[in-house]
């Protein structure tokens, strides 16, 4: 468990996560604004593995346009993977109502 999960559990916090386009342009061109010298993939995936512990009761992903994207489809499955990221944490800890 890392120290900001730690933290928000003692609080007995809850969060709302929101991915918005920080993604680099060169590796998700299909979005609604681009962040030049944004995080890759790979790093947002691994601060999102960071979370572990914390629990969040909702999540999003914005400004993905696949009418923009490249054949090869990387925003979409860019994002896809975020989703999968985000619906993992919400499942190794689950928030009882």
């Amino acid at each position: 468990m890392t120290r900001w999960s730690a933290v928000a559990n003692q609080a007995k916090l809850s969060s709302y996560l929101t991915v918005c386009t920080i993604t680099d342009s060169c590796g998700a061109i299909a979005t609604g604004t681009a962040e030049v010298g944004g995080w890759t993939t790979r790093e947002l995936l691994s601060i999102l593995d960071g979370l572990e512990g914390l629990r969040i009761i909702g999540a999003d992903v914005v400004e993905v346009a696949p009418i923009y994207d490249n054949p090869g489809e990387t925003t979409v499955l860019a994002a896809a993977e975020i989703v999968h990221s985000l619906l993992t944490l919400m499942v190794q800890t689950p928030v009882k109502i």
